[in-house]
């Protein structure tokens, strides 16, 4: 941790396993195993991080871009989009400058199910969104405007399909900084592609339309 957080450290990060819990399983025991030993002398880092539910230290977690670091910083869970706290200061020049997404934005390369998934899970695209709005809080709209500008370069629109998760957080951002030019494109494409959607599956009927009445649904709700 940063020296200028010592004071947000708390003394002790308790490990409270959920009352619903009727036994453990070896990946957890490895996890607590690890977490017994480790006594923080190099940082514990996760990718994915529901193993840690239910045992109380989703509280306890910074949001590095793609990762998320076990810190003795008490941070409440509030939802699935918004775990952990952010040093934007970190993870700025690792947004900017470190991580690589090879060639997504050349449209000669085609993306596929398997790696538009994959980007869907790792919410590749909104973390650029979230790491701007704590930019904005600070009031550092410069930065943010640069964060949010390179997440839709190096993973754009015309090559990542939209999703509500990876679209909205932009639009929002971009409005809360004056950016509405910018917010309004976003929002007008995005428009256009459901609507293009929508009137694709429109065009079944009987069993077929039965099978994709979901996905409409799934359109309208976005």
């Amino acid at each position: 941790m940063k020296e200028e957080d010592r004071d947000k450290m708390v003394d002790t990060v308790y490990i409270n396993i959920a009352e619903r819990k009727r036994y453990i399983e070896k990946s957890e025991m490895m996890l607590l195993d690890l977490l017994a030993n480790f006594d923080w002398n190099r940082p514990i880092c996760f990718t994915q991080v529901y193993i840690l539910q239910d045992f109380g230290l989703l509280d306890y977690l910074q949001f590095d871009g793609y990762s998320y670091r076990l810190v003795p910083i008490l941070t409440p869970y509030k939802s699935s989009w918004e775990i952990g706290r952010i040093d934007p200061d970190y993870v700025y020049p690792l947004m900017m400058n470190t991580f690589r997404y090879g060639n997504l934005a050349d449209e000669k390369v085609y993306v596929d199910y398997f790696t538009q998934y994959n980007l869907g899970v790792s919410r590749a695209r909104e973390s650029f969104a979230r790491v701007a709005k704590e930019f904005i809080r600070r009031g550092d709209n410069e930065k943010a405007i640069e964060l949010l500008d390179r997440g839709l370069k190096v993973l754009p629109t015309s090559q990542i399909r939209y999703t509500e998760a990876n679209t909205y957080p932009f639009i929002e951002a971009y409005y809360a900084i004056g950016e509405g030019e910018k917010g309004d494109a976003l929002l007008v494409d995005y428009a256009e592609v459901l609507i293009e959607y929508i009137e694709h599956y429109l065009r079944f009927d009987g069993v077929t339309a039965d099978l994709v009445s979901g996905i409409i649904d799934e359109k309208f709700d976005e």
